[in-house]
């Protein structure tokens, strides 16, 4: 988080890449989500690597180390695997809300 803070100056540039991420995350996650349900291999990788570059270029390293793996599920067709990685999934993506919030980097955004 701080050389995110040394990289932006602006906390409230910060702020704006935190909510512009939580505002694409729950279209990424229907898509994601349909295509578990559809078993559509193309539309889980499209959307895991989606967050997986996103979450990277904000550091949130665990988040991307999930949507890695979801991605990786699509890409070898083992989508049954998927199931665990999304739990997960979820799970990393309230602890990151969680810890903005009480960073104070992400307030008026909406629960996903």
């Amino acid at each position: 988080m701080e050389e995110l803070r040394l990289l932006f100056g602006d906390e409230q540039e910060l702020q704006s890449l935190f909510e512009d991420f939580f505002s694409d995350l729950p279209t990424r996650l229907v898509t994601l989500r349909a295509g578990l349900e559809k078993s559509t291999p193309e539309l889980v990788n499209l959307a895991a690597h989606a967050i997986k570059g996103s979450s990277s270029s904000l550091g949130a390293k665990s988040l991307f180390e999930v949507a890695r793996a979801l991605e990786e599920c699509a890409r070898s067709e083992h989508l049954e695997q998927a199931g665990p990685w999304m739990n997960e999934l979820d799970h990393e993506i309230l602890r990151l809300r969680e810890y903005l919030k009480s960073e104070g980097l992400l307030e008026r955004c909406r629960s996903v």
